[in-house]
C-alpha cells in the first residue's frame, strides 16, 4: 500500500520522532507485512483553513489543563456537555477528514468516523459537531469531535528500534533511538494490536502519539482520507 493524497510523511520536518534526528519515513508498507503508524495531523491542511468554538468554552479549557495528559493522549472519553455544538470556519474551505481546532480534540468527518467504527464499533468517542461557514450557512458534512479509547502497552523493544528511559523506579517510557537504520527497527506486539483501529501506547509519549493499524491505513488510503501524515511506521510483529 503506497501514499495516497492525505497521508504523507511531512518534509517540514526534520524529527522522525521523538529522541530521532532523521527524517520522516515515507509512507511505503509492503503488503506481506503488516505496518502500524504514529500518525499526527498534517500541518498543510491546517494552515490552508482555521476553525474555532462559536460560544464560551472557558470551562472546556479549564477541564482540559486539569486533565492535561489524558488530553495529551487523545483517550476519553471527553465530557461531552464541554465540547462546543458549533465551530466556524473562519480562513478557507473544504476541511479535510482529520481536523484540529486549537486546543480541542480533533474533528474527524463522518467518512473517516466510519472507516474506524467499522473495525472497532463503539469503543471510541465521536461527538457532533456542525461547521458553520463564515457567512453563517452550514457545511452539509457532519463532523465529530474525536477520542481515542485504547490506551496500550505495545511497543516491541526486541528489533533494537527503542530503548528503555527510567522515569521513576516503578516506570519507564520507550524513546526511538537515533539514525535512519533505527526508525526500520520500530515494532508494536501484533497480538496486543489486534482488532485495533488506533490506540495510544502508555510507555510511549503523552502527546499526539496516536497509533493507527494497518487496516485502518489500508482503509483510509482506499478512501482517500485527508488531513494525516505518517509520522513513524512500526512493523506489526
Amino acid at each position: 500500500m503506497h501514499s495516497k493524497v492525505g497521508l504523507q510523511a511531512d518534509p517540514t520536518h526534520e524529527r522522525a520522532s521523538r529522541g530521532s534526528s532523521t527524517q520522516y519515513a515515507g509512507n511505503n508498507r509492503s503488503r506481506d507485512k503488516a505496518m502500524a503508524a504514529t500518525v499526527n495531523p498534517d500541518m498543510f491542511c491546517a494552515q490552508r483553513y482555521r476553525l474555532e468554538p462559536v460560544g464560551n468554552a472557558d470551562a472546556y479549557f479549564r477541564w482540559v489543563a486539569d486533565n492535561y495528559e489524558k488530553v495529551g493522549q487523545h483517550r476519553g472519553p471527553v465530557p461531552e456537555h464541554l465540547l462546543p455544538k458549533q465551530v466556524r470556519l473562519v480562513k478557507g474551505g473544504n476541511p479535510a477528514d482529520f481536523v484540529t481546532v486549537a486546543h480541542f480534540v480533533p474533528l474527524v468527518s463522518a467518512k473517516l468516523k466510519a472507516l474506524v467504527e467499522g473495525i472497532e464499533p463503539g469503543t471510541h468517542q465521536f461527538v457532533p459537531v456542525s461547521i458553520v461557514r463564515q457567512d453563517g450557512t452550514a457545511w452539509e458534512e457532519q463532523y465529530y469531535f474525536f477520542s481515542n479509547a485504547n490506551l496500550l502497552d505495545a511497543v516491541n523493544p526486541d528489533l533494537g528500534g527503542v530503548y528503555r528511559q527510567d522515569i521513576t523506579d516503578n516506570f519507564f517510557d520507550w524513546e526511538v533511538k537515533s539514525g535512519a537504520e533505527n526508525v526500520e527497527k520500530l515494532a508494536v506486539y501484533k497480538d496486543r494490536v489486534a482488532g485495533k483501529a488506533m490506540w495510544c501506547d502508555r510507555r510511549f509519549g503523552t502527546n499526539l502519539n496516536l497509533f493507527f493499524s494497518d487496516l485502518l491505513l489500508g482503509k483510509m488510503e482506499a478512501a482517500g482520507v485527508t488531513g494525516c501524515y505518517v509520522r513513524n511506521h512500526w512493523k506489526e510483529i
